[in-house]
C-alpha cells in the first residue's frame, strides 16, 4: 500500500471522514485527497499530524520495517535516535537557552512512561525500574549533532503553525525554506561517519 492508501483506509477504519481528518489536523481538504488519491505526497510533518489525529504511531504510514540502522557508523546510531525520540519512546531532559536550544551539559534522556510499563533493566539477578535510568551521549560531537537536529526538528513545527494559522505568502516560503533545511539537516546527520568513506572510496577509484 502507498502512503496514501494507508491514510485513506485508516481514515475509513475510525469512520472518519477526509473533511473532519483535515479539521483534526490542520491540512487543507484538497490535499488530504490529494494524499490519497495517490497525487501528492505528504512530508514528515504531515505524516506526524495525520498519524496524532489517530493517536497513532507515524510509523503506521511511513512503515513499520522501512525504518532499518545496521549500526556500523555513529549516524546510524543517530538515525535510531532521532527515530526512538519522534516516536514517543525516548524522552529529552534539560535545560534550554534564549533560543530554545538545548544546552550541551543538560542534556539526558529517559524512556517514556509506556515502556516503563513493559521494559525493565536485570543485573546479576537484580532488577532496576527503568525510572532510574537516564541515557547520556558520550560523544560530544554526535551530541552536538543532535542538539541542532532536535532544534530544526521543532522550528519546523512552529512554522508550520504559523503557516496554518495564517496562510500567508510569506508564512508559506518560511515553511517551505525550513523544510527544504530539515531534509538537508537530516539528510547529513544520518550520514555522519560514511561521508569519509565515501570521499576515500572516489579518490580511490579515481587515482585507479
Amino acid at each position: 500500500m502507498t502512503i496514501g492508501e494507508k491514510i485513506k483506509y485508516v481514515r475509513k477504519l475510525y469512520h472518519m471522514s477526509s473533511a473532519e481528518l483535515a479539521e483534526r489536523t490542520g491540512i487543507h481538504p484538497v490535499s488530504i485527497r490529494k494524499y490519497e488519491s495517490n497525487k501528492m505526497v505528504p512530508q514528515s510533518a504531515q505524516i506526524e499530524r495525520l498519524a496524532a489525529a489517530f493517536h497513532l504511531s507515524p510509523a503506521i504510514f511511513s512503515g513499520l520495517t522501512d525504518m532499518r540502522f545496521d549500526f556500523q557508523y555513529s549516524g546510524d546510531c543517530l538515525g535510531m535516535l532521532i527515530m526512538l525520540y519522534t516516536s514517543g519512546a525516548l524522552i529529552i531532559n534539560g535545560e534550554r537557552d534564549e533560543k530554545n536550544i538545548l544546552k550541551k551539559e543538560t542534556v539526558k534522556f529517559t524512556v517514556s512512561p509506556l515502556l516503563q510499563k513493559f521494559l525493565q533493566f536485570s543485573e546479576k539477578g537484580r532488577t532496576l525500574s527503568f525510572e532510574d535510568v537516564n541515557v547520556l551521549i558520550k560523544d560530544n560531537d554526535t551530541l552536538d549533532r543532535f542538539i541542532f537536529w532536535e532544534f530544526m526538528y521543532n522550528r519546523r513545527d512552529e512554522l508550520y503553525d504559523a503557516y496554518m494559522e495564517e496562510e500567508t505568502k510569506e508564512n508559506e516560503e518560511a515553511y517551505n525554506q525550513i523544510c527544504n533545511d530539515y531534509d538537508e539537516i537530516e539528510m547529513n546527520t544520518v550520514l555522519q561517519g560514511r561521508l569519509g568513506d565515501i570521499v576515500m572510496q572516489a579518490t580511490t577509484h579515481d587515482l585507479n
